[in-house]
């Protein structure tokens, strides 16, 4: 999906939140919805729209059920990966 399909779909505080959330997944190697509702202070259904979007983002892995996510982002490449992830938002 295109960045700027995302984009028109979330307002400017949800993008936002999409960014706090790769952050949070790709820095803790954990993806977790429940641990991105507990973090964000968002309910689990907002959670899994997240982790849907870092998914077709190349973020995470698929999910698996109850067991969290893989995590295909190393701590490495985040500041590449969010200012990509800003740079095409702006386009």
């Amino acid at each position: 999906m295109p960045v700027n399909d995302a984009r028109a779909r979330c307002s400017g505080q949800e993008y936002e939140l999409l960014l706090i959330a790769a952050e949070l997944v790709v820095v803790a190697q954990y993806g977790s919805t429940r641990m991105l509702a507990r973090k964000l202070r968002i309910p689990l259904a907002g959670a899994e729209l997240f982790m849907d979007e870092l998914e077709r983002r190349g973020v995470v892995g698929p999910s698996t059920g109850a067991k969290a996510r893989d995590v295909l982002v190393n701590p490495a490449s985040l500041h590449d990966l969010l200012a990509g992830l800003r740079q095409r938002a702006a386009a």
